[in-house]
């Protein structure tokens, strides 16, 4: 790739306006007056210029996904790039070292999910494949409802989704599809149901609507379909009613061409496929969201509509069975009551690093480029073949350029600090541009293969299994490398071991166990292999993501395996990754899905740098720009008769204020509670407060002491402890200071899907016992009809209820 010295500019402009995409007008966040924001193209060489103006009335920001860029350029606020402020103009300007199809996003809060996104083509200086037609399909997903307050009905627990997507695994179900066995396992191990999906979406976007048509395409001609997921947290199946599709990119990078008729596509992955427009008809290529809950609809060509076969909705009392006979492989929950475990293990297994080779001689290699690197053209297979004249089956396939970008080290104005001051003259740079002048390459010379006993391994097959089925499971065993890519030898390897790790009742995530808040970064140096072997001890699928690198997806291909920047990581599965260190300063590292990435599921790779000077002063703002460790506020009010109820919640990750209590209209009794807590794991807390109300109800009432008044009301300290038993049943031992000791369950079971059973029991020792049955019926999102039965109160009850 020679630098074609082109500046190639664009302006974008985030302003706040009305959009009407569901037929309900909606305050939402637009680039250039557009959800999505435009394609921006290029040409493999060009200097891209982007200035973005924040017309918002708070800070923004935009991240290039897949780009390899000066870290400054980067996009993510306070970690590598100041923030956007409200009113103002940044200018980005980075060398585009490699081509293919990519995208933006904010990485501010909840604006992706708003409409701050869109797409980028970068053509290649040496196109691969002539088609007739190049579309870019932009797959998104959409909702009315506020972002955050989806998180915060993730937090409590809410069902309205699930009822709302049809998919609530309630015990009628259970039943018909034979499946209590598998439920009481799940239970038994304290795990809730299996699910595909957290949020329920009002509609499924490509290129910003639900249906997109292009009737210009005609019979015979071939098109290349740029597929782009930039969901907050949908997976998409992408088939085509035209045949198999040609898959050609994966993640912007060339893949040896396969026939697919189907392809499950993570967040924030792309893929390149072409196709073929048959005769008579429009031909519909369908992105059908993995939880079956819709789909969005493109049509090629003019004529009677041709529709892609429908996707089943996944089976989740398969998927839950699935789950329960590997006996939850002890579930990645977050342990909040321990500090982050990734150094000592990185130290643990390592001991500082280990070594490819016992000669590390070759020491100057550190800081130089260390990109993969592949072998030298005469050695490269692909390179001896006549591509000229072949027929790729669909698409007509020219000499491609090679697929391996390389980020650029030079670029005029951009600061690289203590690297502007180093002598890359003499270096390997694996193809990288040199300092001497942009059009000075320096190759590098044939590679040797790697050895010792890691060196080279598959690791992705290694204790790893997983329990989704084949039309939910992304296959990366069929990507290909066009060319063999081998890491140079004698450099040190750094093994990272990442647990994925979540506790769902709590909706909180992380990495071994901790969220970012909590977190080590995850240390690494220049120079070295970083081999990261990710175990998903989680329910969810995890597209995890790394800024400013590509990394091997060790897929059982060997030196073929696939470049990436994204992968998934599906339930109970493990998955090992590698890349050579060829960067400087700090790298966000995360899941993509929008929800668990705000709820902790990420770290920040640092090659120990010092920051640059522009965000030197404000980097530390990164974790609390994040917030995953936010106090939500929620609760209940449900009024009735007689027996009136209510609740409140103040949480973050490790703390919570908790009130609770009930009234009686007829007697005017009551009892009242108000603690703090404070987690020490996923299922212990400890507590101390205060109860209130009624004497009867809080202490033990001695014979001598006669029969209680029923009017005389005390309040009294207390402390006590809570823990998740099996089952899913919360218990709670309770201390006052006149020594009252009270014992508590209390748990619940969807009977149907929109009716749920609640029980609670009491036991004062030396008093009462009390019992508390209770069935809601969700009526939406916040409102719920309940009945109820109290022995305390020896009545039935019922009201209207009321989540805020």
């Amino acid at each position: 790739m020679k630098p074609t010295r082109k500046r190639v500019e664009y302006d974008l402009t985030i302003d706040e306006q009305t959009v009407n995409i569901t037929g309900k007008p909606k305050q939402a966040m637009t680039i250039n007056g557009g959800i999505p924001g435009p394609t921006m193209q290029f040409t493999e060489g060009d200097v891209a210029v982007i200035r973005v103006h924040n017309k918002l009335k708070t800070e923004t920001s935009l991240h290039w996904h897949g780009i390899l860029l000066p870290n400054k350029q980067d996009g993510v606020s306070y970690l590598n790039t100041p923030p956007i402020q409200a009113g103002d103009t940044y200018t980005f300007e980075y060398p585009l070292v490699q081509s293919g199809t990519y995208w933006f996003h904010s990485h501010t809060r909840y604006q992706e999910q708003v409409g701050v996104y869109g797409s980028i083509v970068i053509q290649p200086q040496q196109p691969a494949y002539k088609v007739d037609h190049d579309l870019v399909l932009l797959l998104s997903d959409w909702t009315d409802e506020n972002p955050a307050y989806i998180l915060k009905n993730l937090k409590r627990r809410n069902e309205w989704y699930s009822i709302k997507k049809n998919n609530v695994q309630s015990l009628n179900r259970i039943i018909k599809h034979k499946t209590v066995g598998a439920y009481l396992r799940q239970s038994m191990m304290k795990m809730a149901p299996m699910d595909i999906s957290d949020v329920y979406y009002d509609r499924f976007l490509v290129n910003g609507k639900d249906t997109v048509r292009y009737p210009e395409i005609k019979a015979g001609q071939t098109v290349r379909l740029r597929v782009i997921n930039a969901s907050a947290s949908t997976y998409f199946h992408v088939n085509y009613a035209g045949g198999p599709m040609k898959l050609i990119a994966a993640d912007g990078l060339q893949v040896q061409p396969v026939d697919v008729n189907r392809r499950l596509i993570a967040i924030a992955e792309t893929y390149d496929f072409i196709v073929t427009v048959p005769n008579s008809g429009a031909f519909e290529v369908r992105a059908t969201a993995q939880d079956g809950s819709g789909y969005a609809t493109v049509l090629l060509g003019k004529g009677p509509a041709k529709y892609a076969p429908t996707i089943p909705r996944p089976d989740l009392y398969k998927l839950t069975a699935n789950m329960s006979q590997m006996g939850g492989r002890g579930m990645g929950t977050m342990d909040m009551g321990k500090a982050d475990t990734t150094a000592q293990a990185n130290m643990d297994m390592n001991g500082l690093l280990m070594h490819e080779m016992p000669d590390t001689s070759d020491r100057g290699m550190s800081h130089g480029s260390t990109n993969p690197v592949k072998p030298g053209k005469a050695k490269t297979a692909m390179d001896q073949m006549d591509h000229s004249q072949m027929d790729m089956g669909q698409g007509r396939a020219s000499k491609p350029a090679s697929t391996l970008p390389i980020k650029s080290d030079s670029m005029a104005g951009m600061d690289h600090g203590n690297m502007a001051e180093m002598d890359h003259s003499q270096m390997n740079m694996g193809g990288k541009l040199s300092k001497k002048g942009a059009n000075t390459v320096k190759k590098s010379p044939k590679p040797t293969k790697p050895t010792g006993s890691m060196a080279g391994m598959d690791h992705s097959g290694m204790a790893g299994m997983s329990m989704m089925d084949e039309q939910n499971t992304i296959d990366y065993s069929i990507l290909k490398s066009p060319e063999p890519i081998v890491f140079p030898a004698k450099h040190p390897v750094r093994e990272i071991p990442l647990t994925l790790t979540g506790n769902m009742f709590r909706y909180i995530w992380g990495f071994n166990g901790q969220p970012l808040s909590r977190a080590d970064m995850i240390q690494i140096r220049r120079g070295e292999i970083v081999r990261i072997i990710m175990m998903n001890n989680t329910m969810m699928m995890h597209p995890i993501h790394l800024h400013g690198h590509y990394f091997r997806v060790l897929n059982g291909q060997g030196q073929y395996s696939p470049l990436k920047h994204t992968v998934n990581v599906s339930p109970m599965e493990n998955i090992t990754i590698e890349f050579m260190a060829d960067d400087e300063k700090d790298w966000f590292f995360h899941c993509h899905l929008l929800y668990h990435m705000l709820s902790g599921m990420a770290r920040v790779v640092s090659y120990g740098d010092k920051p640059d000077s522009s965000i030197a002063n404000i980097q530390k703002q990164h974790l609390r720009d994040m917030r995953d460790n936010q106090p939500f506020v929620w609760g209940f009010l449900q009024p009735g008769y007689p027996i009136n109820y209510f609740n409140l919640n103040i949480s973050n990750n490790k703390n919570a204020i908790v009130a609770g209590g009930d009234h009686d209209w007829r007697t005017n009794r009551f009892e009242f509670d108000l603690d703090y807590e404070r987690y020490l794991g996923d299922w212990f807390r400890v507590f101390a407060g205060i109860d209130g109300g009624n004497e009867e109800f809080l202490r033990r009432i001695r014979p001598e002491e006669g029969p209680p008044t029923g009017d005389r009301r005390i309040v009294r300290a207390v402390a006590g402890i809570r823990y998740m038993l099996p089952f899913l049943i919360q218990s709670e031992v309770k201390l006052d200071t006149r020594g009252n000791v009270r014992f508590q369950l209390n748990g619940q079971q969807m009977l149907f899907p929109r009716l749920d059973f609640q029980y609670q029991t009491q036991w004062l020792v030396g008093g009462y016992v009390r019992a508390h049955v209770e069935l809601q019926y969700t009526v939406s999102k916040n409102l719920f009809l309940h009945t109820d039965y109290d022995t305390r109160y020896r009545t039935v009850g019922g009201g209207l209820g009321y989540n805020f």
